[in-house]
């Protein structure tokens, strides 16, 4: 009954860190979103500040008809655009959807998302689909699971001290099995003679008197 109990603690445990999701947003101006051709800035005047290069504000966007390369770590990503023409995805290496704006009215909409992809670093490629198509991109959002990274820094520091605690095991037995062997030294020198033995002293005492 105990043993049950404990095992449906440590599960509801383990289910309610797994669920430590946190989100992080890349904007367009973000240093982590690498354009590969000369870009164009639109802005707001009514929602940027003076220093907008140094922010991330969804009040504004960029256009580009050349590839766009952002890297992140993390097990989702929602990736928001709009586009006078086709979009492809490339996700570290292999392209995973091609996107067409339904209603091209220069909206910022969900273009691409992917919520099964194991946890970890990842690059996304973002490419017009054809010379023509423009990319007006805004903004990324990647999430991570933050619990699976306590996990991983926990099971670590865990082995490391049960390597410790292991090596000092063997060290304390080994030592043990040094005194036993010393002790089994002294015993085996302290056995006492048969009565052969003692009938073969007695007879070299007598011979020598």
């Amino acid at each position: 009954m105990l043993r049950s109990l404990s095992i449906c603690v440590i599960a509801s445990l383990c289910t309610s860190a797994l669920s430590k999701l946190t989100n992080y947003t890349l904007d367009d101006t973000s240093p982590a979103v690498i354009y590969t051709s000369n870009i164009t800035l639109h802005c707001d005047p009514n929602t940027c500040e003076p220093q907008w290069t140094n922010q991330t504000w969804n009040g504004t966007s960029t256009v580009t008809n050349h590839p766009i390369l952002v890297s992140f770590t993390g097990s989702e990503v929602y990736v928001y655009l709009e586009a006078s023409a086709g979009v492809i995805f490339n996700l570290d290496g292999y392209d995973v959807s091609l996107w067409n704006d339904p209603q091209p009215s220069d909206i910022i909409r969900l273009a691409y998302s992917n919520t099964s992809m194991p946890s970890g670093a990842h690059t996304l490629l973002i490419s017009p689909a054809n010379p023509i198509s423009l990319i007006e991109f805004d903004y990324l959002v990647y999430t991570v699971d933050m619990a699976v990274k306590r996990v991983h820094v926990a099971a670590i520091a865990g082995g490391v001290v049960g390597g410790v605690a292991f090596v000092g095991i063997l060290a304390a037995a080994a030592i043990l099995l040094r005194r036993q062997d010393r002790r089994r030294k002294v015993v085996v020198r302290g056995i006492p003679l048969g009565e052969d033995d003692t009938i073969k002293l007695r007879k070299l005492s007598t011979e020598k008197a």
